[in-house]
């Protein structure tokens, strides 16, 4: 038998549920679920290598090519991409969008010859490095 008291709560409840329910898309993406870019697995870390050679004047065509599926594996392509856009540091996913983009410039930074790293290590997005190393090779 339903309760007066629980008569009396159902439409503010109803409502809480619709409230969080009607906008998914702010609220924040788990970094729990494998399936989302933010996603950092627990072997993931800044000093990776993902490939075995190195970006120089050279060889850009074959690194992008291994570099890119080193990041499609790895959930992470839409970050050099576009696809997966720098959000506003007031957006309730930034920290981790922060987290994960500072991952792959990490891993960039790993992947280029060293006298290449002075030019993009300011960069703000792996998308603007990305971007650059294109552009000049």
């Amino acid at each position: 038998m339903v309760s007066e008291l629980q008569l009396s709560q159902a439409p503010s409840l109803a409502s809480n549920i619709s409230s969080q329910t009607q906008n998914p898309a702010d609220a924040p993406m788990t970094t729990d679920d494998p399936n989302s870019p933010y996603y950092l697995h627990h072997s993931d870390n800044p000093g990776m290598i993902l490939v075995t050679n190195v970006l120089t004047s050279e060889n850009y065509t074959s690194w992008s090519r291994a570099m890119t599926m080193e990041l499609l594996a790895k959930n992470k392509l839409g970050f050099v991409d576009g696809s997966i856009e720098k959000l506003d540091n007031i957006d309730a996913n930034f920290e981790a969008w922060l987290r994960a983009n500072n991952m792959v410039l990490s891993w960039i930074l790993n992947a280029i010859y060293r006298d290449l790293a002075p030019s993009i290590l300011y960069a703000e997005s792996a998308l603007d490095v990305w971007s650059d190393l294109k552009e000049r090779f």
